[in-house]
């Protein structure tokens, strides 16, 4: 065997050996990883606060209501085109504190979330921005909360509104309108400034509700 014939012989070696590698790599290299290391329990699903306000929010449910605390938001809502991974990776990384259903059908009817000095922070702050943007693009009403101790006028705002706006498409009679009640406090800074506006032509018997004291405007009604 000459020199060159020497040197062609291990080049065939060295390629079926790097060949044997690349097909080792494809069988054994797309092998899920197990799941590995010790877990440990988390011993409360919700921090004090958010157990404070969930407390006070459940003494006020209405009967066909119900709510589901830390819910993912890309259970909520999700991208109009589903190769849109980018924005399917910001909602599926993000949860909302609390969300209020229909108990009999599970039907989505809002969001709250509870704003702690947390939220102050710029990635917070971010993060925020995102979720407030998933779900006013899906028609998803968000109430955000301040962080307090009591919430009883707040809460009440919400389900005000909440019941006002779900009750307006039906006709009522004069004797019957008294027996809808309208939010009287704001849901965003709890001013008594909040006020229902009724809509004109071409609008008119549509109504949204406006605080005077921050501005806050809710979604008119059907």
């Amino acid at each position: 065997m000459n020199f060159l014939d020497h040197i062609n012989s291990n080049m065939i070696i060295l390629l079926a050996f790097f060949g044997l590698l690349v097909v080792l790599k494809a069988i054994f290299g797309k092998r899920k990883k197990k799941i590995s290391g010790k877990f440990v329990p988390i011993p409360f699903l919700n921090s004090r606060a958010e157990q404070n306000f969930f407390t006070q929010l459940k003494n006020k449910l209405p009967d066909h209501i119900y709510v589901v605390p830390k819910v993912r938001l890309a259970d909520l809502c999700k991208p109009e085109n589903p190769k849109n991974i980018v924005a399917f990776n910001k909602v599926a990384r993000k949860h909302i504190d609390f969300v209020l259903i229909e108990q009999s059908s599970s039907k989505i009817i809002a969001a709250i979330e509870l704003d702690d000095k947390s939220h102050q922070k710029r990635d917070n702050i971010r993060r925020d921005k995102d979720k407030n943007y998933a779900l006013s693009s899906a028609g998803i009403k968000l109430y955000r909360v301040k962080a307090a101790r009591s919430y009883g006028k707040v809460i009440d705002s919400i389900f005000g509104e909440l019941l006002a706006v779900s009750s307006a498409p039906k006709k009522v009679n004069k004797s019957d309108s008294s027996q809808i009640k309208y939010p009287s406090y704001c849901p965003r800074c709890e001013s008594d400034k909040f006020h229902k506006i009724d809509m004109r032509w071409p609008n008119k018997g549509k109504f949204y509700f406006h605080c005077k004291a921050c501005s806050y405007q809710s979604d008119s009604s059907a």
